[in-house]
């Protein structure tokens, strides 16, 4: 995925799209839940990891519930893609 460039807003914070948000949060929290104990991944260090203010989080997931939702839903996806790709390979090996 390309990374969006961020943009300035007219009283000088950083503005990040929505898009680019979202799916920066899934993967630093993907991230962090591998590497921390699981109380230590909290929204509060998921946004300052991302360099994102504490409230999007709520503003595009709804909570942190929404989040943990998402990051399940795309490491299923993930897991069934490859799950997936390794029955095409086998299938088609001579």
């Amino acid at each position: 995925m390309p990374v969006e460039k961020k943009k300035k807003t007219p009283d000088d914070r950083v503005y990040t799209p929505s898009s680019q948000a979202r799916a920066q949060l899934i993967a630093i929290t993907t991230e962090m839940l591998r590497e921390l104990p699981f109380p230590k991944v909290t929204a509060r260090a998921i946004t300052k990891r991302a360099d994102l203010s504490l409230p999007t989080i709520s503003r595009l997931f709804g909570s942190m519930s929404g989040l943990f939702n998402e990051v399940q839903k795309k490491l299923l996806s993930d897991t069934l893609r490859a799950h997936q790709l390794g029955l095409v390979l086998l299938r088609t090996k001579p």
